[in-house]
C-alpha cells in the first residue's frame, strides 16, 4: 500500500488502516523445550505490559510459522482477555512469533509514523477505555479486526511523535528503578520484622 498523503498537518487524525496493516497473531501449540521460534503470550508480560521474562515457550518454524516472524517495530497488541497493552518488538527475543492473543501491527512509513509513538497512543487511558468498549459484548472480552482498523489516531508532526516518545520512555526507566526500589524497600522491612519478632520470642523463652 503506498501512502498518497502527507501526515505532518497539526492536529491531523487518521484511522488506523491508513497508517498501518494489522494482522491475527499465530496459532499453534507451544513447547516448553527448546525449539526454533519463540512463540509470545501473555505470561511474558507484567501488569503493566512490559516484556519481563521468557518462559520456555517454543514452536518449530515451518512455511507457515516463518510468514508470522515479528520484525523490529511491530507492534503487538493484546486483543484478547482481560489485560489490554501493546508493546513494540524491538528485535528480541529472536525469532519470534506472536500468539494469536494478539494483533501484529506494522506501520507501512515509519518516517511518517512513529512505532514508538502509536505504541503509546495505544496505551493511553483514553484509547485503552475505547478498546475496551470494542471487546465488551461477550464472555472473554475480544476486539474485532475490522473495528480496530477503524480506530482514529491522532498524528502529530515527527518533532511532536519523537518527544512523545521520549517522555514515555523516560517515564518507563523510572517506573522501573521505583519498581525496583519498593521490592529493596519491601525485602529490607521483611528481614527487619523478622528479626525483632523472633528475636523477641527467643529472649522470651
Amino acid at each position: 500500500m503506498t501512502i498518497t498523503f502527507g501526515y505532518q498537518q497539526a492536529g491531523m487524525v487518521v484511522k488506523l488502516s491508513d497508517i498501518a496493516t494489522i494482522q491475527f497473531g499465530y496459532y499453534d501449540a507451544p513447547s516448553d523445550e527448546e525449539g526454533e521460534l519463540y512463540y509470545l503470550q501473555a505470561k511474558h508480560f507484567d501488569d503493566n505490559g512490559a516484556f519481563t521474562r521468557f518462559d520456555d515457550s517454543f514452536i518449530p518454524s515451518d512455511g507457515k510459522s516463518q510468514k508470522h516472524l515479528l520484525k523490529p517495530g511491530n507492534i503487538l497488541l493484546a486483543g484478547k482477555g482481560y489485560r489490554l497493552f501493546a508493546w513494540q518488538y524491538e528485535g528480541q527475543p529472536s525469532p519470534a512469533v506472536a500468539s494469536t492473543l494478539f494483533f501484529v501491527i506494522e506501520v507501512l512509513d515509519q518516517s511518517q509514523v512513529l512505532p514508538a509513538y502509536l505504541t503509546t497512543y495505544l496505551n493511553m487511558p483514553k484509547t485503552q477505555t475505547y478498546l475496551r468498549q470494542l471487546g465488551a459484548g461477550t464472555s472473554i472480552p475480544s476486539i474485532r479486526k475490522n473495528e480496530l482498523s477503524e480506530l482514529q489516531v491522532p498524528l502529530p508532526n515527527m518533532a511532536t511523535q519523537q518527544r512523545v516518545t521520549q517522555i514515555q520512555a523516560l517515564h518507563q526507566r523510572e517506573m522501573a528503578l521505583l519498581t525496583g526500589l519498593l521490592a529493596e524497600k519491601q525485602q529490607l522491612t521483611e528481614t527487619v520484622l523478622n528479626q525483632l519478632i523472633y528475636a523477641s520470642s527467643e529472649e522470651g523463652s
